[in-house]
């Protein structure tokens, strides 16, 4: 007797916009299709909830973020943040001083709004996390937060221009 087989995900392009696509679970009743290189603050930026200058410094955070060697990774069974661990690749001048960027610009969000905006860029910026999943796990309320990553970006957008 044969057997069906379902397959988890299927990555291919897309003919019209030439983007790689990953469809999920594709099963007897329900399929997901998503662009796989869409990332959360992407989506706000294409539901015109963030402007194009904000989506380029988170842009610019998540690029600085992957330069400075740090893995950021969360916990699969509870859905918590790993504490940021080093990867295997060695220090380089490149790395270490986009850390102390990262790290002063997160400071300043800290410092001049406050740590659960600071905590909410984190999550959209680097874990990848919607406003509704940070809510789930740090026990935050979200109503508002929108407003909150708008401002945080362009406090990052403010100290990129006039500190660094």
């Amino acid at each position: 007797m044969k057997q069906k087989t379902l397959k988890k995900s299927i990555k291919f392009v897309s003919e019209a916009s030439c983007r790689p696509v990953e469809v999920r679970r594709i099963g007897r009743f329900r399929t997901v299709t998503r662009y796989a290189d869409t990332t959360t603050f992407d989506k706000l930026f294409y539901e015109d909830k963030i402007d194009q200058q904000q989506h380029q410094i988170a842009e610019w955070l998540y690029a600085i973020g992957m330069s400075s060697g740090i893995r950021f990774s969360t916990s699969s069974v509870f859905d918590q943040v790993i504490s940021s661990s080093f990867s295997n690749m060695s220090e380089t001048e490149k790395s270490s001083n986009s850390r102390m960027v990262l790290h002063k610009c997160l400071n300043a969000v800290k410092k001049n709004i406050s740590m659960e905006a600071c905590s909410l860029l984190e999550a959209i910026v680097f874990y990848d996390k919607s406003v509704r999943e940070w809510a789930r796990t740090t026990g935050y309320n979200r109503n508002g937060k929108i407003d909150l990553f708008r401002k945080s970006l362009d406090e990052i957008m403010d100290f990129r221009d006039n500190q660094l």
